[in-house]
């Protein structure tokens, strides 16, 4: 993993440095020792944004751990696949946010949609909490009216 972190370093100095005549750069990173192979791709391009500016978007997907003549270990790898791949892009993002100020997108449309379904969870309880509050006010407001016409 470790020379995955060193290759995704090396790309996004590439990247900076050959950009001007390249708009989609695709690199797929594999580091290997004897019994474990790791592979990476790791995909960059220009965009325009929203103003009309150019920006470098890179992502990190289809992170692969395949280890070699030994089906056991096999499974639990696959299971660290998707922290391998947390491990590479947030290790991505960093660097292409430290050193480049490449703005990078969101690791996948699950954690977008995940993000969207808390957001619109919270909405819907503040909203459930608004409509307390104004029964809570209307109730105080009734009180008080209903206090003032006593004799």
């Amino acid at each position: 993993m470790e020379q995955i972190m060193k290759e995704v370093n090396n790309l996004f100095d590439l990247l900076v440095a050959k950009n001007k005549s390249v708009d989609i750069l695709t690199a797929k990173l594999t580091a290997r020792d004897k019994k474990q192979e790791e592979t990476a791709t790791v995909h960059a391009e220009k965009d325009i944004d929203l103003r009309g500016r150019e920006t470098k978007v890179a992502k990190v997907e289809n992170v692969l751990v395949i280890q070699q003549n030994n089906k056991e270990t096999l499974r639990k790898i696959m299971q660290e696949r998707e922290k391998l791949a947390d491990a590479i892009s947030s290790h991505a993002h960093q660097i292409a946010k430290d050193k480049h100020g490449i703005e990078i997108r969101e690791k996948g449309i699950k954690d977008d949609f995940a993000t969207l379904g808390k957001r619109e969870a919270k909405l819907i309880e503040d909203r459930k909490n608004l409509e307390e509050d104004k029964k809570t006010y209307k109730a105080k407001i009734i009180t008080k009216i209903g206090e003032g016409i006593k004799v």
